[in-house]
């Protein structure tokens, strides 16, 4: 009989062991690669629940990601989102801001002038040390010494030349138009699966 009851002990210690080892911590987040969700399981798609009805939940997401305080809560939204680990200082390069639990950032960026960094061009007009034969610019032509003539009645001076540039004359400041009507689309390669967030298992402990 003793042997008997200590088999089933043995039995007994074992299955609470292994349920332990399976069972989820409650709010623990998963990768399930199927089209269903496992039971006890709900998809990160920042659903509000009730809190009387999930207490044990609520105590540990608050409303970090939503809802109404005391009544109701939000499950995080992972829906076309990367997470990122929670960071307290502004020193992280390159967002140079603070990242709180459950923030939410939008995809899309549109890049404007206040985006960009300071940054320089270099830019070189090239030109010709032959002397001008043009007083009209175009496109055959290019920047040459100039030639002045003189006379009673006009005044010519000519600056344009169409033998080939052999000087580069530097720049300090030139107004560059804007060109193209698009953003910049930057996105990492994906594989779409669904993230899980455990609502049934063991409660963390604290310490």
């Amino acid at each position: 009989m003793k042997k008997k009851y200590f088999l089933i002990l043995v039995i007994s210690l074992l299955t609470i062991s292994t349920y332990a080892q399976d069972t989820p911590i409650l709010g623990e987040i998963r990768i399930f690669p199927g089209k269903t969700v496992p039971r006890g399981w709900m998809r990160c798609e920042g659903q509000i629940l009730n809190v009387m009805q999930n207490q044990a939940l609520y105590s540990l997401l608050g409303n970090s990601y939503g809802g109404s305080p005391g009544t109701t809560f939000a499950l995080p939204d992972l829906r076309e989102r990367m997470p990122v680990g929670v960071a307290n200082t502004t020193n992280w390069y390159p967002f140079s801001q603070v990242f709180t639990l459950g923030m939410k950032t939008e995809g899309n960026k549109t890049i404007a002038l206040a985006n960009l960094p300071a940054h320089t061009h270099n830019v070189s007009i090239m030109a010709s040390s032959n002397t001008g034969n043009s007083k009209t610019p175009s496109s055959a032509l290019s920047i040459a010494a100039p030639v002045q003539f003189f006379n009673n009645s006009t005044r010519n001076i000519t600056y344009y030349n169409n033998s080939a540039p052999d000087i580069t004359l530097p720049v300090t400041s030139l107004s560059i138009s804007t060109v193209g009507s698009g953003s910049p689309v930057v996105q990492q390669p994906i594989l779409v699966t669904n993230y899980c967030i455990a609502v049934l298992g063991i409660y963390p402990s604290r310490n």
